[in-house]
């Protein structure tokens, strides 16, 4: 095949690297090395060149974001950060007909019997053509894009669909992929390492909560530290000091996280009482984490303060307004899993949507801590993959800039589709405005060219798993059924009703 930009040949153009990076670098060897594969032609050396040149460059934006565009006879690749300019060469190569399916470190080639999974794919074996007058402008519309899987383990696969952090360090997206998005020592549960029972118990019991009329200095094991005193502002002192540790530590890093310890240690001293009536137990935590925010202002003024929206503190108000640099990460544990965020039809994604709603009128910088796996049943298919789009565009219109998708984390191959929800979760990440006819060309293509020739059947049990009990809620954790205020649905022997993946009248007498 060739490539052409106008009447020009692209084979006789030049390569010519503006900024000279390692990411730049490795943007070139990637940008040659498919363009070989396709054409059987590399690009020749930079610099003068009379058929024209290839010049990939880079701005220093925070936002994610490219041009591709046709001047003067050249084409400019240009990013508006040093990963931006990898991701525009990325989707030139899309469009002249790669596709990067799947992570290359868990296999390369996986066999299966006498079937080999392709993890990438030339999709056209003919002539693409560009317009003389090339142009494209894409901007991420989510900042923060992660997810954690056996899928998206491989840090040269993730920068291929985009992804730019490692929220736990799972891998890490470093120089040679233009830098992660990242938090300074951990991204969440960080009150117990922020105030260490070990340092404070002692000096300041009031910096910790209250029960029973006794402040809690101990705790009796793993995830049992209490949580803060949230009404106690003198200990945002110790607090800012302790994150400005952190971040002198990593001064790369983008967000230090004030965040609740994974339990439900709430403080009930008489001031916190109070605030709780006032604002709830979540814009007492917001006053809290605004607090600290303004002392770390003072000295990293661009350093985002992350916290979290959970366990205890889901009680989503507009009463207290977040700091700017405050960013609230969402956990909707009891979102429902068999419909769309925004659908109508389901009471229970309802109240969820007004939350997010509510949320973000607290705060432009929502983030989404996303449970996209059971916990319990591993090997049970979720029946959203024909839903996440409408779920991805409802988080971009309510301020959400930032998600990080728990997938599957521990089992590889496993008739969950780890392989295609990732590929998905990619593009959506970057663009959860696509058309509903945009989106389901990625499924039917990575379906056809991953699975091979009998995909047809593949698609045809995914619509029907998707589609076996419309009316049913489910959540994540568990996979146990709820009813449309929430509540879980309970068999005569009072037993949780586990997720109903048969045709609603069996199952209408427990839903009623």
């Amino acid at each position: 095949m060739n490539v052409f930009l106008g009447d020009k040949n692209l084979s006789e153009f030049g390569l010519h690297i503006k900024k000279v990076s390692e990411c730049t670098l490795y943007a070139a060897s990637e940008l040659n090395a498919y363009y070989y594969k396709a054409t059987g032609k590399a690009f020749k050396e930079g610099g003068k060149n009379k058929s024209g040149l290839i010049v990939i460059d880079y701005g220093d934006k925070f936002d994610d974001g490219f041009t591709i565009k046709a001047e003067n006879g050249n084409l400019y690749l240009t990013g508006d950060n040093e990963r931006s300019a990898l991701y525009a060469v990325y989707e030139l190569l899309e469009r002249i007909g790669w596709r990067f399916f799947s992570c290359g470190s868990a296999y390369r080639m996986l066999e299966v019997g006498s079937y080999m999974f392709p993890c990438e794919a030339l999709t056209c074996d003919k002539d693409v053509f560009f317009s003389e007058n090339l142009y494209i402008r894409q901007r991420a519309a989510i900042a923060y894009r992660d997810g954690w899987s056996f899928a998206t383990r491989d840090s040269e696969f993730c920068a291929k669909i985009r992804l730019n952090a490692a929220t736990w360090g799972v891998r890490e997206m470093g120089k040679k992929f233009g830098g992660e998005r990242k938090f300074a020592h951990s991204a969440g549960h960080t009150f117990c390492e922020l105030l260490p029972l070990s340092e404070y118990a002692e000096s300041h019991p009031e910096y910790f909560a209250e029960i029973n009329g006794k402040r809690v200095t101990e705790s009796p094991g793993w995830n049992g530290e209490p949580q803060f005193c949230l009404t106690n502002f003198e200990s945002a002192d110790a607090v800012a000091e302790r994150l400005i540790e952190w971040k002198a530590a990593e001064p790369d890093a983008d967000y230090v996280s004030v965040s609740q310890n994974d339990n439900l240690l709430f403080c009930e001293c008489e001031n916190c009482k109070r605030a709780y009536k006032k604002h709830g137990r979540f814009g007492t935590l917001i006053l809290y984490v605004n607090e600290v925010a303004e002392r770390l202002e003072r000295v990293y003024p661009e350093l985002k303060i992350h916290t979290y929206a959970y366990m205890g503190t889901d009680d989503i108000n507009d009463s207290v307004k977040a700091h700017k640099n405050v960013v609230i990460q969402w956990c909707p544990v009891t979102m429902c899993r068999n419909h769309a965020l925004d659908d109508p039809s389901c009471r229970l994604n309802a109240k969820h949507l007004s939350a997010l709603k509510t949320l973000a009128k607290v705060t432009d910088n929502v983030f989404v801590f996303d449970y996209r796996s059971c916990l319990k049943y591993a090997m049970l298919n979720f029946t959203d993959i024909f839903k996440l789009r409408e779920t991805m565009s409802a988080y971009a219109e309510n301020h959400v800039t930032g998600l990080y998708s728990e997938l599957c984390l521990e089992t590889l191959n496993e008739p969950t589709f780890e392989e295609l929800r990732a590929y998905l979760f990619g593009k959506l990440l970057w663009n959860p405005y696509m058309s509903e006819e945009e989106y389901d060309g990625h499924i039917n293509e990575f379906l056809k060219y991953f699975y091979g020739a009998g995909w047809r059947y593949i698609r045809e049990y995914l619509e029907r798993w998707c589609g076996v009990n419309p009316d049913m809620h489910y959540t994540s954790f568990y996979a146990c059924m709820r009813d449309d205020e929430g509540r879980y649905i309970k068999d005569e022997n009072g037993r949780h009703v586990f997720a109903a993946f048969t045709p609603y009248e069996k199952t209408e007498p427990f839903c009623k």
